[in-house]
C-alpha cells in the first residue's frame, strides 16, 4: 500500500487488520518483531527499517494484551546501533527490546539441511508464538535482494552467519527460514518507504523513495512481489526459488490487494549476476569463475572502525600502513566485509570481467538481462 508520513499509522493498521486475523492470533501470547537494523544508518538512507512502523505494530499488539519483543543482532555493535537509532524508545510503548548478542543461543537443526545442517537461534525467538519480520526493501550484492526471508538471518549468531556466507548464503537462508516456518507462525512486513538500490547493497547504494509498505502471510509471496516492484525477475533470487521448491511459499500464485505492481514498479539498479542454473555444480563453477573480490576503493571514507576485520569469516583482513589490507588470493568472496562497511569505503571487482561483459551483452541481445545499470527518471 502507498503511504505518506501522515498516513503511515493508518496504512500499518490497515495491513495488520487484513493479514493478522483472529485465527492467526489465536493462542498467541508473545510476538517477536524482527526489524532490519543491520547498522546505525537512518531509515531514510534505505538501509534500516523505519522505527515508526515498529512502534505502530507494538501499539496494536499491546492493545490486544499481547507481549511484544523487538529483537536484532546487527553487523556492528548491536547496543550502539540500538542507541543510535533510538530503539529503546519502543519500550515506552510496551515492547521489550532484546539484543540477541546478549541472549542465550540454542542449537537447532534445519529440516532441509541444505547448507546449515545445524545452527543456533536466539532463545527469545524460540519462546515466541508469532514472528513478524519487518524488513527493508534493498538490493544485496550476493543474494540479489534482501527482504523478509533474508531478514531471518539476524536471529542467528554472527558466527553462524559467517559459516552461512562461506558455504552458500542462499541455501543457508532457506535452512533458517524452513526451521522457523515449521515451528512458528510467520508474518511479513517490508518497509519500502525508502528502499535501497545499487550493486553494493544492502548497506551502500542509493535510497529510492517509494512510499510503500508491503505485507502478507506468505513470506515468499511478499518477497517475490517486492522483487517484481524493483523491476527484477523473482525467479533469479535463488533463496526464493528454493523456498518455493520446498513448499515454503508461492512466487506466482499471489493475490495482490491494494496498489497494482505495474503502477508502483521502479527499475532498480541491481548487483551484477547470472541467472541461477538448474545445475548446482554449474552455478558453483560460474560463481567461482566470475568471483567477486573486495578491495578498499575509497580510502578517505575508511574510519578504521575494524568492523570488516571483525566480521571476516576467515580473518583475511588486517590493519596495515594506517589502512586495511585484504589478501585477495585468500579471499573467498563472501562480501561480508563490503556489507559491514557502513561508510561505503569498500567495493568489489569481478574476475574475468571482459568475458562477463561479453556474455551479459549477448544475453541482452537475446532479450534477457543480468541485473541493470538502468536509471529511472520517475524517482522522487
Amino acid at each position: 500500500m502507498r503511504t505518506r508520513d501522515q498516513e503511515l499509522r493508518y496504512v500499518v493498521n490497515s495491513c495488520f487488520n487484513k493479514i493478522i486475523t483472529d485465527n492467526i492470533l489465536k493462542g498467541v501470547e508473545k510476538v517477536l518483531i524482527k526489524p532490519n537494523f543491520v547498522n546505525s544508518a537512518p531509515s531514510t538512507s534505505g538501509v534500516t527499517t523505519d522505527l515508526r512502523i515498529i512502534a505502530t505494530l507494538v501499539r496494536i499488539l499491546v492493545e490486544r494484551d499481547v507481549e511484544v519483543i523487538v529483537g536484532e543482532s546487527s553487523l556492528e555493535d548491536t547496543e550502539e546501533v540500538f542507541d543510535a537509532l533510538n530503539v529503546y524508545q519502543l519500550e515506552e510503548f510496551g515492547a521489550r527490546v532484546i539484543n540477541f548478542d546478549k541472549d542465550e543461543w540454542v542449537r537447532v537443526e534445519s529440516p532441509l539441511r541444505l547448507a546449515l545442517k545445524r545452527f543456533h537461534i536466539a532463545r527469545s525467538v524460540l519462546d515466541c508464538d508469532l514472528i513478524i519480520s519487518v524488513a527493508k526493501m534493498k538490493t544485496h550484492m550476493e543474494t540479489k535482494a534482501t527482504l523478509s526471508i533474508k531478514n531471518v538471518l539476524g536471529m542467528i549468531p554472527k558466527r553462524d552467519r559467517k559459516v552461512a556466507h562461506m558455504i552458500d548464503i542462499d541455501r543457508a537462508i532457506v535452512d533458517v527460514f524452513a526451521y522457523l516456518k515449521a515451528n512458528k507462525k510467520l508474518i511479513s512486513f517490508v518497509d519500502g518507504i525508502y528502499a535501497l538500490e545499487g550493486r553494493r547493497g544492502p548497506t551502500a547504494g542509493r535510497p529510492v523513495k517509494m512510499d510503500l509498505i508491503i505485507a502478507g502471510d506468505d513470506a515468499v509471496a511478499v518477497d517475490a512481489t517486492c522483487v517484481k516492484i524493483m523491476g527484477y525477475d523473482a525467479r533469479r533470487v535463488e533463496h526464493l526459488t528454493l523456498s518455493e521448491k520446498f513448499g515454503l511459499g508461492e512466487i506466482e500464485n499471489v493475490e495482490v490487494i491494494g496498489e497494482r505492481i505495474e503502477d508502483v514498479r521502479v527499475k532498480f539498479e541491481m548487483p551484477p549476476s547470472f541467472p541461477p542454473f538448474k545445475s548446482y555444480l554449474l552455478s558453483y563453477i560460474m560463481d567461482k569463475f566470475f568471483k567477486k573480490t573486495p578491495y578498499l576503493r575509497f580510502k578517505d571514507k575508511c574510519t578504521l572502525c575494524k568492523t570488516c576485520i571483525k566480521n571476516c569469516p576467515i580473518e583475511n583482513i588486517t590493519l596495515k600502513n594506517n589502512g586495511i589490507e585484504i589478501d585477495r588470493k585468500q579471499c573467498i568472496g563472501c562480501m561480508i566485509c563490503v556489507e559491514s562497511c557502513k561508510n561505503g569505503a569498500l567495493d568489489y571487482e569481478i574476475s574475468h570481467y571482459l568475458t562477463y561483459r561479453l556474455l551479459k551483452n549477448i544475453r541482452h541481445a537475446l532479450g534477457g538481462g543480468y541485473g541493470g545499470q538502468h536509471k529511472s527518471s520517475s524517482r522522487s
